[in-house]
């Protein structure tokens, strides 16, 4: 589930190989019901470092984060870029051109933007590790802040923070909080989605 304030755009440039996939992709999922946000950037603490998603769809309250790489790219690019917010969504792909003879992507699904149309390959394993804390770090120190329920002007470090926000909750609640966090616009100090895992994660 998307927060329900989207998430913004990338301020990154669209490839012009990428763009034509991204469209052809993003038309794929919204015939099927999905949610679909294409270019976007995650609500992180360092955006430009390791927050632009090429697409990301949702249905019901599944995240899925595509990256799209042309035959222009290397795929092993997109699981590295992938890798960086794994811990933000349920389930991640590759999209690609390219005739891949063999997958080793793990988890990662691979979809196939051909002359046939959108064909999901391999279909991706949902992730369900508990987040590292270096996914929670990458979170803004207000966010982690409100997930411990102090101050957004408390004087400890945001490494200490994300510490103790990693003690918190089940791993699926923990998950889910990131979710929506990351998915959202930012534009938050009326309606936060962390409030309402404030006190789950604390039993």
């Amino acid at each position: 589930m998307l927060s329900s304030s989207a998430p913004p755009s990338s301020s990154k440039p669209l490839g012009r190989f990428e763009e034509p996939m991204i469209a052809i992709i993003s038309s794929y999922f919204l015939e099927r019901g999905y949610a679909v946000v294409p270019h976007t950037t995650l609500n992180l603490a360092w955006r430009q470092v390791l927050s632009d998603v090429d697409i990301l769809i949702a249905k019901g309250t599944d995240v899925i984060a595509i990256e799209v790489k042309s035959s222009r790219d290397k795929l092993a690019r997109a699981n590295q870029q992938l890798s960086k917010i794994v811990d933000y969504v349920d389930y991640a792909y590759v999209a690609t051109d390219q005739d891949v003879e063999t997958w080793d992507g793990g988890a990662v699904g691979l979809i196939r933007v051909g002359p046939e149309g959108v064909k999901v390959v391999r279909s991706a394993t949902r992730l369900v590790s508990r987040p590292l804390v270096e996914s929670l770090f990458a979170l803004q120190k207000k966010c982690l802040s409100r997930m411990l329920g102090v101050s957004e002007h408390t004087h400890v470090g945001k490494y200490t923070l994300a510490r103790q926000v990693e003690t918190l909750g089940e791993d699926d609640v923990l998950r889910d909080c990131l979710k929506e966090i990351t998915t959202c616009s930012g534009q938050c100090s009326s309606d936060c989605p962390i409030w309402k895992y404030v006190e789950s994660g604390r039993e």
